[in-house]
């Protein structure tokens, strides 16, 4: 009696862990909508965009909120859909090759051989939640070199803040795309200025 009591005492604990609530999992995306200038410019080529090198404190997927100068905080079960140094080189050459001003800008190198190679450095992707009034903070910093030369063509930088009504992630999120997009539009205006390899430069 007392172990078939034990049993029954087991399985309903069971029940209840299985049938117990937990947090619900959210997952965000970066969706920036940028309008680029039409503009008979083109570099042309294919450009790689490789994996971005990030801090420690961005290689997790889960949210980060900096609740002061030295101290940060994860949201638990508030994700980007993947983690910062895939996700941004994805943004960037998805925008990138709608820009018109390469054939073509990936982030998966694969049996094409690249004309240009462009590397990233996230400095922060966070929100603030420590000042009067929330903010949502992007920095990073962009260098484009020549595949073959492996010459430097193109150095950029972004640092700016978006100011928020609540430090929801939801409003994060929509933020960061809005900075985005300011980045990716200066850098097409950038990218453009740049000469163009002439034909018997190439490969």
């Amino acid at each position: 009696m007392v172990i078939r009591a034990f049993a029954l005492l087991v399985v309903f604990f069971m029940i209840g862990c299985i049938g117990g609530r937990s947090p619900n999992t959210r997952v965000f995306i970066i969706d920036p909508e940028v309008a680029f200038p039409k503009t008979e410019k083109r570099l042309g080529g294919v450009l790689y965009v490789r994996e971005f090198s990030v801090p420690d404190a961005y290689e997790r997927s889960q949210i980060v909120v900096r609740q002061g100068r030295f101290e940060l905080d994860y949201r638990a079960h508030e994700l980007w859909v993947a983690r910062p140094k895939r996700l941004l080189p994805n943004i960037i050459a998805d925008k990138l090759t709608q820009s018109g001003l390469f054939d073509t800008a990936t982030s998966h190198l694969a049996d094409k051989q690249p004309t240009y190679e462009m590397h990233g450095e996230l400095i922060a992707l966070d929100v603030e939640s420590f000042a009067m009034t929330p903010q949502a903070h992007l920095a990073i910093s962009i260098v484009m070199i020549d595949f073959h030369t492996r010459n430097v063509l193109f150095r950029y930088t972004f640092d700016q803040r978006e100011k928020l009504t609540d430090a929801s992630s939801g409003h994060a999120a929509q933020a960061i795309s809005k900075l985005m997009g300011k980045a990716l539009l200066q850098m097409v205006e950038q990218l453009a200025k740049i000469k163009p390899k002439a034909d018997d430069e190439a490969p």
